[in-house]
C-alpha cells in the first residue's frame, strides 16, 4: 500500500512539473529500455556541476546555500539551483520586495525549502515561514535548513488556511508572501485572506491548466483581488546560460537544457502590491 502511494504521489509530481505528455514519454522510454535524450542531457550538466561545486549554489543572491542531493522536487532542478538561475525573476523581484517592506517572508507550498533558506541565509529576510502541505517535502526540507545552520530563522507548518495565515499576520502585517500551491491558488484567495494580506506584497504562480474551469477562476481572481491591490503580472523572460564558463564545454541544446525548469506552460505570476 505504501508503495503505491509513492508510486502514485511520485506520478503526481512528474505532471504537474513536466506535463502529462512529457511524463508518458519518460514513462515509454523507461519501460523499453531507453533513455530520452532531454533526460541524458541534464544528466550530463547535472553531473558536472556536482564534480565541479557539489550540491552548493554557486551564482547569485543565494551563493553559498547548501542544497539537499535528495530533493523532493524535481531532481534536475539542483541545475538551475546550483548556477542561481532557478526562477531568478521571482528572487528578484523578492529581493526589491524586502528592501520596501517587512522583514518575513512566508512561502506557501515550500517543497525543498529552497526559498525560505536562501532568502534567511542570505539575510534578505529576518524571519520566514514555510508552509508545505507534504511530510515527505517537509522532512527534506528540515534537513536542508540543518544544512544551512538557519533552524531559528525558519517556522515550518503544514497546512496554510485562513486560521494558520491568520497567526502569521498577527505577528508580521507587512509580510512578503510567496504562494506556489498547484492550482488550489484560486480557492485560497478568497476575499477572507486577500483581506487578511491586504498590508503584505505577493507573488501567486498561476496554474490555470490544473484547476478545473481554471481561466475563468484566474479572472474571477483578478477581479477580488483588484478590489484590494495594484495588480499585475510577471513571466520568465530571458535564460543567459552563455554566461557560465563551467557551462562552456556543453553543446548549445545542453546549455540551454541546463536553465530549463521543465515546465509545461509558460507560467506567469500574479503580483499583489497594497493600494497606497
Amino acid at each position: 500500500m505504501k508503495m503505491k502511494i509513492k508510486f502514485v504521489e511520485r506520478a503526481r509530481k512528474n505532471i504537474l512539473q513536466y506535463g502529462i505528455r512529457f511524463t508518458l514519454v519518460r514513462k515509454f522510454t523507461k519501460l523499453l529500455g531507453q533513455d530520452d535524450g532531454i533526460t541524458r542531457a541534464k544528466q550530463k550538466v547535472l553531473t558536472k556541476l556536482l564534480d565541479v561545486h557539489g550540491p552548493v549554489v554557486s551564482y547569485g543572491p543565494f551563493k553559498g546555500m547548501k542544497l539537499n542531493q535528495a530533493s523532493w522536487w524535481g531532481r534536475f532542478d539542483l541545475i538551475s539551483k546550483i548556477l542561481g538561475t532557478y526562477e531568478p525573476h521571482i528572487v528578484d523581484r523578492l529581493v526589491v520586495f524586502a528592501e520596501q517592506g517587512g522583514k518575513t517572508f512566508v512561502d506557501i507550498g515550500s517543497a525543498d525549502g529552497y526559498f525560505p533558506i536562501g532568502l534567511t541565509s542570505a539575510a534578505i529576510f529576518e524571519k520566514a515561514y514555510a508552509f508545505e502541505i507534504s511530510g515527505e517535502a517537509r522532512a527534506k526540507m528540515q534537513i536542508a535548513i540543518e544544512l544551512n545552520g538557519c533552524g531559528e530563522k525558519i517556522v515550518i507548518g503544514e497546512e496554510a488556511n485562513a486560521q494558520t495565515l491568520q497567526k502569521v499576520m498577527e505577528a508580521s502585517k507587512d509580510a512578503v508572501v510567496l504562494i506556489d500551491i498547484e492550482g488550489a491558488e484560486y480557492d485560497f484567495l478568497d476575499d477572507a485572506v486577500l483581506g487578511m494580506i491586504k498590508n503584505c506584497r505577493v507573488i501567486c504562480e498561476l496554474h490555470r491548466w490544473l484547476a478545473k474551469d481554471g481561466q475563468q477562476k484566474e479572472q474571477d481572481l483578478e477581479a477580488r483581488a483588484n478590489k484590494i491591490f495594484r495588480v499585475s503580472f510577471l513571466q520568465r523572460e530571458t535564460y543567459e546560460p552563455n554566461k557560465f564558463s563551467v557551462l562552456e564545454e556543453f553543446s548549445d541544446d545542453e546549455r540551454l537544457l541546463s536553465c530549463s525548469e521543465g515546465r509545461g506552460e509558460n507560467t506567469r505570476w500574479m503580483l499583489l502590491e497594497p493600494r497606497a
